[in-house]
């Protein structure tokens, strides 16, 4: 959580999160542009990036539901 005990907006707000997030979205780009040969690797890392995004927004909102029905 972070101060006064809210949670972040995203976690683009949360310093430590930043390295994992670079290690996903290169994760997913190097699988899709094994999949997708033809594209060119920024459009590959924007879309893995998309998918990093949508993950890090579902994950928040599930913590948040769980956190207020404690």
């Amino acid at each position: 959580k972070a101060n006064f005990g809210q949670w972040p907006a995203s976690f683009a707000d949360v310093a430590s999160v930043a390295a994992m997030r670079e290690a996903a979205v290169n994760l997913l780009a190097d699988g899709l542009g094994e999949q997708i040969p033809f594209a060119s690797r920024t459009t590959i890392e924007q879309a893995a990036g998309g998918i990093v995004t949508a993950a890090e927004r579902r994950l928040l909102d599930q913590m948040r539901t769980d956190n207020a029905a404690n």
